[in-house]
């Protein structure tokens, strides 16, 4: 019965810790909590494959601390805050580009092509190319001494 309870309350000790850990990661850690958390993150009880994560992550804001005060030792908090913010920032703008393109390389994969030629409507992509660079050439060549005004003009069949 003793070893029963025995492993009830670790069990309860190690779910409060990874509590703290999801706490954390949610940014709803107080100051006392995360102080707390790191003296624990030190002991022999922390080591197992549960509480990796979370000490990489420590240690990588730790380190990249220190380097930072090393470098400058006389930065404000509101110079670190910014920096910070700036970090996230540019995390948030890599993911968001790397949406766009995956999102665009998909789309371009997708495209359509289709021309009205006399009321038809033409979907064969190698025809609709060759009717575009078919006007386009016949634009060229007829306004080629044109103003910009005499092109527009004449491509979209104003009369002055």
């Amino acid at each position: 019965m003793k070893d029963n309870n025995r492993t009830t309350e670790e069990k309860g000790y190690i779910d409060y810790w990874l509590q703290l850990c999801d706490s954390y990661f949610e940014v709803t850690i107080t100051a006392e909590e995360e102080k707390a958390l790191k003296a624990f993150l030190a002991t022999p009880e922390s080591n197992t494959q549960q509480f990796n994560e979370i000490k990489a992550v420590m240690g990588y804001i730790a380190t990249g601390k220190a380097i930072h005060t090393m470098h400058h030792p006389t930065a404000s908090k509101k110079r670190r805050n910014i920096t910070g913010w700036v970090a996230a920032a540019s995390v948030a703008l890599l993911a968001i580009s790397g949406t766009l393109v995956l999102t665009q390389q998909k789309q371009a994969e997708k495209d359509i092509c289709f021309a009205f030629i006399d009321g038809q409507r033409y979907t064969d992509k190698d025809f609709v190319l060759q009717q575009m660079h078919s006007t386009m050439s016949r634009i060229s060549r007829t306004t080629s001494d044109n103003t910009i005004e005499e092109q527009l003009g004449s491509m979209l069949r104003i009369a002055d």
